[in-house]
């Protein structure tokens, strides 16, 4: 009986994770296309330059979603701070650089054809 509930809860999970993923595709794969990786290099190169670093394009590239996410990051605490719940756009976009971060690692870039 247990293990048919736990294997009901975890149908349920991975049902709703994939819905989520989709939801997330739907909105990101166009726009990282159209958007590609420049900024984010040039915004992790700056910052490399600024702390005395050398990365390569692919290190820049993390770097660059890490500093967006702290700026998302921040906009979260702002919100709790004021007794507001962050919004679920901000929450997506969190999710949407982590998942940035591990294209890049995997691939070595981002989107992924440069």
């Amino acid at each position: 009986m247990t293990d048919d509930r736990s294997a009901e809860r975890e149908r349920v999970l991975a049902d709703w994770w994939l819905m989520r993923a989709q939801d997330e595709i739907d909105v990101t794969v166009a726009k990282a296309v159209e958007y590609g990786a420049r900024d984010l290099i040039a915004m992790g190169h700056e910052l490399a330059h600024i702390a005395h670093r050398e990365l390569d394009d692919a290190q820049a590239a993390e770097l660059g979603c890490v500093q967006y996410l702290v700026g998302k990051m921040a906009r979260v605490s702002a919100a709790w701070s004021e007794g507001r719940m962050p919004s679920d756009d901000t929450l997506l976009d969190i999710g949407i650089y982590v998942r940035m971060i591990q294209r890049i690692r995997e691939v070595g870039s981002w989107p992924g054809l440069q």
